[in-house]
């Protein structure tokens, strides 16, 4: 989750806290795109096995009586063994809005993002080569690219590889290790009670995180079930001018995500 970042003078696409820039890397790696002929189309296929709920089970640790700092930890362990998280974001930002829908897993998975002004995107990883593809709203003011450029790529799936440029950031938004830095706090941490989330009691932490390139230390409260698994179960986030509210869920989902049929590969897209 990365602090709002510009695409270009006069935009200010909202963007998830303490993720790092993709925007900018983005723009930059098609800025130079030569002319494009054809289109590309891919299918992706998906199914999933009943998911690890928050519910009793051997690995269950009792939170009752443990510090914030423990409870963190305890978290972060939990995570590790479901492997796998759904994950539902709400960001905002003045009159800018973003939903993140994402499929999270140690080895592939899936991001779909909406914005309030009509932007659609899917961003896959699939065998260490991400996809991308959106409509030419979500390319352009999500994504900064120039409006012309956009408009040439909306529909189509581009594939980004290691080494390209902005292949890190793209990628870590659906990696369990970056899910997991993304609810690492720092030091000083704070037990603030408890609570519910939906029906599941939750133990409260709060402290702060350090936000990306150089954005103001984010606030954030972290909700974890204090029966069962200790999993997250959700996130509050904020920072001076936008406020993050994210949910987690269906733990341990097998993810099956086939890759485009056909794709740009971005370094074709510089001349």
């Amino acid at each position: 989750m990365r602090a709002v970042a510009d695409s270009r003078p006069g935009e200010a696409p909202v963007a998830r806290q303490r993720r790092s820039s993709v925007v900018l890397p983005l723009a930059a790696a098609v800025s130079g795109m030569v002319l494009l002929v054809g289109c590309s189309s891919g299918s992706i296929g998906y199914s999933a096995r009943p998911s690890l709920s928050a519910g009793p089970s051997s690995l269950a640790t009792p939170l009752a009586g443990q510090p914030a700092e423990q409870i963190l930890t305890e978290a972060i362990r939990a995570v590790r063994v479901a492997g796998s998280v759904h994950v539902v974001a709400h960001d905002a930002a003045g009159s800018k809005k973003v939903t993140f829908i994402d499929d999270v897993s140690a080895t592939v998975g899936r991001e779909v993002i909406r914005t309030n002004g009509g932007g659609r995107a899917t961003f896959l990883m699939i065998a260490g080569v991400g996809y991308l593809r959106g409509n030419a709203a979500a390319l352009e003011n999500y994504y900064g690219i120039r409006a012309p450029v956009a408009a040439q790529l909306s529909g189509r799936w581009i594939s980004v590889h290691h080494g390209d440029r902005g292949y890190q950031q793209l990628t870590s938004q659906v990696t369990l290790s970056g899910f997991i830095d993304e609810i690492k706090m720092e030091a000083p941490l704070a037990r603030r009670g408890s609570s519910l989330v939906g029906n599941q009691p939750a133990v409260v932490v709060q402290g702060t995180a350090s936000a990306a390139n150089g954005a103001p230390r984010i606030k954030e409260t972290l909700y974890v079930a204090s029966t069962g698994r200790p999993l997250p179960l959700r996130l509050v986030g904020h920072v001076p001018g936008e406020r993050l509210r994210t949910m987690f869920g269906n733990w341990g989902e097998a993810l099956h995500l086939a890759p485009p049929a056909t794709s740009i590969p971005i370094s074709s897209l510089t001349s």
